[in-house]
């Protein structure tokens, strides 16, 4: 996600196979959040957010516990360069944010593909001077402590995505590994007047090939300009991994920053997006409301709508979805617009992020059977209150590592951080 930012850049650890684990000292940039950090007392909360059965209804994955003792895991580093094939200069590829990390279990190991933003447009300005953003390679042996590659992995180049990913770059990460153990990483290109939805595969996280745009192909171009982000492959877990699943013959995907859609595949590369049957009564229910996003299509089939009063009550977006004996359970971002907790929210912020689960049928996809009645996951931390955008928990990431959930997630658009649930 991208929104209004008010930016402080913490230091980090070395270069090239270097620690992951942010400092707790501040690199002195001048910037206002250093300061409030400081009045704050600089230190991160230390009680796990509530897992009563108000918040986990039974179908529901979890609960979860933030960890504190680790958390942020990642986080911007200023000293790190990259040779831009583009700008033809280097670059400080991971300088301004860590905004988000896919999950994927690999040889014994927690591997995690992040969303960097660089600091070519600084470090400090309203909404739309961000910089671009590029993928890096981090790698775990606890799924905790976690060692990055120093070059970017995934990144705008001069090649035929040129158009649709520069001077944006490529965002939003979701990992899921399809047959013959190809790995499959969906992320928005954004050229900064559209972001869609785009897959490259790869054998190894290291050396990605771009397929292109997702929708491309669908109803003849019909989608080919369509605002997309955010794309959730169901997945199931099997021995120990967690694959992309097939159900009735095809893959499945939600996707959306608003109203939720759904779109399928045979390949994993090419998708289409579910469209309303002509005449078909397709409207909010009871207690529900549309997001009208203004870059969406009146064609398509919503899944899930917004809430009114509740912690989705503003937009829902993608996240990760896991086949379970319950059904699809869909772990979604929710932004609030009108819940009882925005009054407080509210006078602190301009908007606020949380995570809530939804239930739908493994027999259809597109059939909405239950969700959170409240969010299970919501920014209560310093680095999700503060940084580039506070009050943000943004998830990105799932894995099943050593026996327990993994879930990956960004606080405040500029760090990311862990909770588990066994």
């Amino acid at each position: 996600m991208r929104r209004m930012e008010e930016w402080s850049l913490r230091g980090h650890a070395g270069t090239g196979g270097r620690s992951a684990t942010p400092r707790r000292a501040a690199w002195a940039v001048g910037i206002f959040l250093l300061t409030a950090i400081v009045v704050l007392g600089g230190a991160w909360a230390a009680v796990a957010q509530e897992a009563g059965s108000a918040v986990y209804k039974k179908w529901m994955i979890g609960p979860f516990t933030q960890d504190d003792a680790v958390n942020p895991i990642l986080g911007p580093e200023f000293d790190p360069l990259f040779f831009c094939p583009i700008l033809k200069q280097n670059v400080r590829w991971e300088a301004r944010a860590i905004l988000g990390a896919a999950a994927m279990v690999k040889d014994g190991q927690l591997d995690l593909i992040y969303h960097a933003e660089d600091s070519s447009n600084g470090f400090h300005g309203e909404r739309g001077t961000w910089g671009t953003f590029r993928q890096g390679l981090a790698t775990s042996t606890d799924g905790l402590h976690f060692t990055r590659r120093s070059e970017p992995v995934l990144y705008p180049d001069n090649g035929p995505m040129k158009d649709a990913e520069w001077s944006g770059g490529d965002e939003i990460p979701r990992l899921v590994e399809g047959p013959d153990q190809t790995y499959y990483l969906y992320y928005s290109s954004w050229n900064r007047k559209v972001t869609r939805l785009s897959v490259a595969t790869s054998k190894d996280l290291v050396h990605w090939t771009k397929r292109g745009l997702i929708f491309a192909k669908a109803y003849g171009g019909k989608y080919d300009k369509l605002w997309s982000k955010a794309g959730a492959v169901v997945t199931e877990l099997k021995n120990g991994r967690l694959m992309a699943v097939k159900i009735k013959g095809k893959y499945w995907m939600y996707f959306g920053e608003g109203n939720m859609h759904i779109a399928t595949s045979e390949n994993l590369i090419d998708w289409t997006p579910l469209e309303r049957k002509p005449g078909e009564k397709n409207a909010p229910g009871a207690g529900e409301r549309s997001s009208d996003h203004p870059n969406d299509s009146p064609d398509l089939l919503v899944v899930q709508y917004p809430r009114e009063h509740k912690f989705d009550s503003e937009l829902v977006e993608g996240g990760v979805a896991v086949l379970t004996a319950n059904g699809i359970v869909h772990i979604y971002n929710a932004s609030d617009q009108d819940s009882p907790e925005s009054a407080v929210w509210k006078k602190q912020s301009k908007l606020y992020y949380s995570l809530g689960q939804a239930l739908y049928s493994a027999d259809d996809p597109t059939k909405l059977l239950d969700r959170s009645d409240v969010a299970f996951l919501k920014p209560d931390r310093d680095f999700e209150e503060l940084g580039a955008t506070p009050h943000v928990v943004y998830l990105t990431g799932i894995a099943w590592f050593h026996g327990q959930w993994m879930i990956y997630y960004n606080g405040a658009d500029w760090m990311v951080g862990v909770a588990t649930a066994p």
